[in-house]
């Protein structure tokens, strides 16, 4: 029991002093004693070299902890780490499982070192190898749950090539389940000024490599830079390899992924993109980059890209898909790609050159091609240079540049060299520049550009054949933009300037504001074909103030200039004065010079035509500034002479002034000469013929806001023009006066002002203007050519309208407005219509539309009276509408359109008339007219051509006509009735005059007469003429030739002779529609009466043939049937007698029987039934005989007609009119023979 208790008792003794001796032991030992043993122990751990030359401490209980100070890991001439405290708890029982478990690892102020030998070996432990602690404890089985480095830094040491890279600040946190992993580590550290978030993490060590993935995170930002890979902790062989990211969410997002990899020779990054943007508008580059660490070379960069397509992305940004200008683009795309500029200049990079080369084979932007876009940037102890920067603009525009990029902007040397510029400033800026050509431009200069200022050293300039050198300085502040120009040029083509300012876009050119100095200084001036001396120029703009120390041109464009002076305050109260000359030298230059520069300008065109006229000319000039209380604020005066022609200019005012309108101002000039030519044409006028002083007024006083008193008087060429009144100017600028025009003859005027107007005609008009949203013309009252006129006007600026009242107007001069002043002029000829060619002419430049209300409108040889129309007059046509009036007593309307096409004019228009007498408008006979009635016509018309003449003869239309109660005077319509007693033909005089009084023995009456109308070819023809009631007369043809003016009208009456129709008698109307002939045909009567007595003859033979005939039978002949029996016909001659060939006797062949024998009358008066002998007729010397008679089978059975023919000589036996088949038709039907035989006429039809 004793025993137990003592040993129980020893145990705890033991025990109690053990626990003693390791809570109080290690406060009274000297743990630097044991030095030596705990660096071995740590060199086992770790594979290298450890060393403490501070104190050391060591606890046991509760939890072992040792703390060590000044610890050195690694050779002391190379270490790997130092350290000023490392400190390190640890849990008793994983050690009796022969496992380390590092609870806490604090790690103060480690000076971290990452050698590189020259062999290119890594000095690091070798944490692949196998080590132990104190040979019990593998290193594979130490656990460290917390660790912790604070104030940490990293020093990279490359003996290879010298180069050292510090990190420093860094806080790290992590864990560590083997000290050959994996392990993690969390914290920050600070480079360059940024601080970034770091997070690391690996794995356990496997066949030699250790899986790695590394964040970096800049603080304030949100850039990432992420590495996912595997390290290789060989000292001999050590390497990184796998992929990288740096991305960015916010903003815009964008990256840079690709493959990394890193070994002691070099760092690589391989297939990497760099992606800008988001959706379907990123901007992308393939990149790589390499770092050689073997040898001093910057890091190298290569991006790289077949095609960009800036314009979509500048439409995302815009969110429209307008198109837009680079020069717009700029700024935007600038503010896009500055989150990346920024957020790459975040990261950490290391303290060494970095080269960057960009190509991109086509750039897209503002709708172009930019091609082969090259870059190469570099870092420095300077900052960022772009070592080489070149491209290929459209305009085949070469730019390149090399200089450095600053925090303020950008210095370096730039070349521009643009073949086509009007097309790259087109392009550039966005800006129309129509019709610039530019000859290649060539710039070049040193220049430093900030967001305030630009200047540009070393300047060179060329365009075409000009060049310049000197220095152009741009700044902004905040009183305004301040431009310096100072340029020195051997020889300057003005046309090379103005060229070039044409396609210089608005944003470059000076605004209000800008301070200007320029000194330029050029040799030889040279203007198209013009050359003068020399120009210079000193002179400044600033602060209002306007100093001319020297302008001098010799023979600038055939003028001399000279001017000197200075004027301050202009915006204020102008002080000072500016004096000079002007000399028109040579005026055929000058107008060289000024079509030259403006080719382009209808002013510039003008002023050409008018320089010539201007020299000699010889000017001097006074600006002259003054502030006392009563004097001007500034005057100007203009005095000299020009080609014989005297100028007095005398202004005064302040046009600098904003508010210089609401200022009393005033102007007087002054203009003679005593050649009124010269005078026109130093206007720009061509002079009339004739000859006199001219001479031009006008004054101006007052204030020109509110209105001015004007006076302004034009004398010349027998005209006088005048205005008198107000001249408002500003805001609400017109006229409020009145307006005088005196001219002795239009003819001058319409020279002048080459207007259509009556060239003899005298004019005196006058009318009050005033000036509105239009020019309006009031109370318009005088004679134009001594017809009154009277009405109003107004003019804006889409045309011409009012209301004119005039005593007369002429349709031909209205026309003329638009054909051409000479196209109703004749060409002696004797024409009926003006074969005049129409004049190229174009109407007014404005509309014009007015109401027009006339005494009378002439229409040819009638007026239309009270007509009231509406004329519109444009460039290419002139039309007039709503036309109405009275014509012989009835209403007329109607409209005409002209339109010009080129040479030829195409006219179209219709005509009405209702109720019209048609008495004066007919001609007349013996004093009286040929008809009566009311006359009511409608008319469509059209026509093309290109004299009038062509206009008539063309027409073509349509229409109708009636005349209602009508009367033909002297036109007697009823048959004409001609007795035929005594049978005989008759005789053609006597049958006319019969017929003729007859026509005029009374008038015809009718109600109504209707009539179609066509128009062909210039000929109106009447058709389907009807009567009401009927008439027994024909209308066979009316025919109105307009293009002669002749009529043809063929009417045809009807004919009773003896109480039988007969045929009709024509009457023709032909000649002038001003006096035509009538003329009467009676030749079909009297050759219808000619047969009728030829037949009455016959019938008289036939009737006396029968009666002898039947005496003969009552006296005992044969009587016709006994003879018809044998074989002979009564009357039949004897057959001619046979010749000795039993042929026809020729004397019977050539001699006519005779004719049968008639019975004379008994000679003693008794009468035939008496039986008394009767003598016979005398045999023919061939008496036939009855057999004779017999063998005569060929002769005629008409003996009787065969006398008549035979001794009347009628051949044919037909008339013309006989021949005709019946037709119903009276005038054509009439008695005749049966036969119906036809014969060629013998008489006029």
């Amino acid at each position: 029991m004793n025993c137990v208790n003592w040993f129980i008792i020893s145990v705890g003794v033991a025990i109690v002093l053990a626990l003693t001796a390791a809570v109080v032991g290690p406060h009274f030992i000297d743990w630097t004693l044991y030095r030596a043993q705990i660096e071995a122990n740590a060199e086992r751990a770790l594979g290298t070299e450890v060393a403490f030359a501070g104190g050391a401490d060591v606890r046991i209980l509760p939890r072992p902890r040792v703390t060590v100070e000044n610890v050195t890991l690694g050779p002391a001439s190379r270490p790997l780490m130092m350290a000023r405290r490392v400190e390190m708890q640890l849990e008793l029982t994983p050690l009796l499982k022969r496992e380390i478990q590092i609870t806490n690892l604090a790690i103060e102020a480690p000076i971290i070192f990452a050698r590189i030998s020259p062999n290119g070996r890594m000095e690091l432990p070798d944490l692949t190898a196998e080590h132990t602690i104190a040979s019990y404890f593998d290193v594979s089985d130490v656990m460290i749950d917390t660790v912790t480095l604070t104030d940490a830094t990293l020093v990279v040491v490359d003996d290879r090539t010298g180069v050292r890279r510090t990190l420093d600040n860094i806080t790290l946190s992590g864990s560590a389940r083997s000290l050959k992993g994996p392990f993690n580590l969390a914290g920050s550290l600070k480079a360059d000024g940024w601080t970034q978030n770091v997070s690391i993490s690996a794995g356990a060590l496997d066949n030699g490599t250790i899986p790695l993935s590394v964040r970096l995170a800049p603080v304030g930002t949100s850039v990432a830079m992420t590495f996912d890979g595997a390290l290789s902790p060989q000292p001999t062989a050590p390497g990184l390899a796998g992929s990288f990211a740096v991305t960015s969410a916010s903003g815009v997002p964008w990256s840079i992924q690709g493959d990394m990899a890193l070994d002691p020779v070099a760092l690589r990054l391989g297939r990497a993109t760099l992606s800008y943007g988001e959706g379907d508008t990123p901007m992308q580059l393939a990149g790589s980059a390499v770092y050689n660490l073997t040898k001093s070379d910057p890091i190298a960069l290569a991006f790289a890209a077949r095609q960009m397509d800036l314009d979509r992305v500048d439409r995302a940004l815009r969110e429209t898909e307008e198109p837009t200008a680079p020069a717009d683009m700029l700024d935007r795309l600038v503010d896009h790609l500055s989150p990346a500029v920024s957020g790459l200049g975040s990261l950490t990079l290391p303290n060494v050159p970095i080269t960057a080369d960009i190509d991109i084979g086509t750039l897209i932007a503002g709708g172009a091609v930019t091609r082969d876009v090259s870059v190469r940037l570099a870092t420095g102890a300077s900052g960022l240079t772009v070592e080489r920067a070149e491209a290929l603009l459209p305009g085949d525009t070469h730019v390149e540049t090399n200089g450095r990029i600053t925090s303020d902007g950008y210095a370096g040397a730039v070349r521009v060299s643009a073949s086509q510029p009007s097309i790259f400033a087109h392009w550039w800026s966005g800006e129309e520049f129509a019709g610039a050509v530019v000859d290649p431009i060539l710039v070049e200069a040193d220049i430093d550009a900030t967001s305030q200022s630009l200047d540009a050293r070393r300047l060179s300039i060329r365009v075409g054949d000009s060049r310049a050198t000197g220095r152009w300085r741009m700044r902004s502040t905040p009183a305004g933009r301040k431009v310096d120009i100072s340029l020195g040029a051997p020889i300057v083509d003005v046309d090379d300037v103005m060229d070039a300012v044409a396609i210089m876009p608005r944003r470059l050119v000076p605004t209000n504001g800008t301070d200007v100095s320029v000194n330029l200084t050029v040799d030889r001036v040279v203007i198209g074909s013009v050359e003068g001396s020399t120009l210079n120029v000193n002179a400044s703009y600033a602060d209002g103030t306007l100093q001319i120390d020297a302008l001098e041109a010799d023979r600038f464009g055939g003028i001399s200039v000279f001017a000197i002076g200075q004027l301050g305050d202009l915006k204020d109260e102008p002080i000072g004065s500016i004096t000079g000359t002007i000399k028109v030298v040579d005026g055929d230059a000058l107008a060289a010079s000024v079509r030259q520069l403006f080719p382009l300008s209808d002013m510039a065109r003008r002023f050409g035509a008018i320089a010539p006229h201007l020299a000699p000319g010889d000017f001097s000039f006074r600006i002259v500034g003054d502030t006392a209380p009563d004097a001007p604020k500034l005057a100007v005066s203009l005095d000299g002479s020009a080609n014989g022609t005297s100028l007095t200019l005398e202004t005064a005012g302040n046009p600098f002034d904003p508010d210089w309108t609401s200022r009393p101002a005033s102007l007087s000039l002054d203009v003679a000469n005593a050649d009124a030519s010269i005078l026109a044409q130093q206007f720009g006028l061509v002079p009339p013929e004739g000859s006199g002083p001219g001479s031009l007024t006008v004054r101006v006083d007052g204030t020109p806001a509110t209105g001015a008193d004007t006076e302004v008087r034009l004398t010349a060429f027998g005209t006088t023009l005048g205005y008198a009144g107000g001249l408002r100017y500003g805001e609400d600028t017109g006229l409020d006066g009145h307006l005088t025009a005196d001219a002795e003859t239009l003819g001058p005027l319409a020279s002048l002002t080459d207007l259509p107007l009556p060239a003899g005609a005298a004019l005196s008009l006058g009318a009050d203007v005033r000036t509105e949203d239009a020019v309006v013309l009031d109370n318009i009252s005088g004679m134009v050519d001594g017809v009154a006129v009277a009405g109003g006007l107004r003019a804006t600026r889409e045309g011409i309208s009012g209301s004119l009242d005039i005593g007369a107007a002429d349709l031909a001069a209205l026309t003329s407005l638009i054909l051409g002043p000479d196209a109703w002029t004749g060409t002696g000829d004797g024409a009926a219509w003006p074969a005049t060619a129409f004049a190229r002419i174009e109407g007014p430049a404005l509309p014009v539309t007015l109401d027009i209300a006339a005494d009378s409108l002439a229409l040819g040889r009638n007026s239309l009276a009270d007509a009231r129309f509406k004329l519109d007059l444009a460039r290419d046509r002139l039309t007039i509408s709503d036309a109405s009036g009275r014509l012989a007593d009835g209403e007329a309307s109607g409209s005409l359109q002209i339109a010009r096409n080129g040479a030829a004019a195409e006219l179209s228009g219709a005509f009405d008339l209702t109720g019209a007498n048609v008495a004066p408008l007919l001609w007349t006979s013996g004093g009286e007219p040929v008809a009566e009635g009311a006359l009511s016509l409608a008319t469509r018309f059209m026509s093309r051509g290109y004299t009038v003449a062509d206009l008539v003869t063309a027409l073509e239309g349509e229409g109708t006509l009636s005349v209602a109660d009508g009367r033909l005077r002297a036109f007697n319509a009823a048959p004409f009735d001609w007795p035929d007693a005594s049978g005989a033909a008759p005789q053609e005089g006597e049958v006319r005059d019969d017929f003729v009084q007859h026509l005029g023995a009374a008038d015809t009456r009718f109600d109504t007469l209707t009539a179609d109308i066509a128009i062909a070819n210039g000929t109106a023809r009447l058709s389907h003429v009807a009567f009401d009631p009927p008439q027994e007369l024909t209308v066979s043809t009316a025919t109105f030739d307009l293009g002669a003016w002749q009529l043809r009208a063929d009417v045809s009456l009807r004919t009773i002779v003896s109480g039988t129709p007969a045929v009709p008698i024509g009457v023709i109307f032909a000649g002038p529609m001003g006096e035509p002939d009538r003329a009467v045909d009676v030749s079909r009567l009297t050759a219808w009466a000619a047969l009728r007595s030829i037949e009455r003859l016959v019938e008289a033979v036939e009737s006396d043939n029968e009666a002898l005939a039947a005496e003969a039978d009552a006296q005992g002949a044969p009587s016709s049937r006994a003879l018809e029996e044998l074989g002979v016909a009564p009357g039949t001659p004897a057959a001619p007698s046979a010749g000795q060939d039993g042929g026809p006797d020729p004397a019977g062949a050539t001699t006519p029987s005779p004719p049968p024998a008639l019975p004379a009358p008994p000679e003693d008066g008794r009468s035939a039934g008496t039986g008394a002998p009767t003598p016979a007729a005398p045999a023919g010397p061939a008496e036939a005989t009855p057999a004779q008679r017999s063998e005569n089978s060929g002769a005629s059975s008409d003996p009787v007609g065969d006398y008549i023919r035979n001794t009347h000589s009628l051949d044919p036996p037909v008339t013309t009119y006989e021949s005709r088949e019946p037709s119903g038709d009276p005038a054509a039907d009439g008695p005749g023979p049966a036969g119906g035989a036809t014969r060629e006429p013998a008489l006029a039809d």
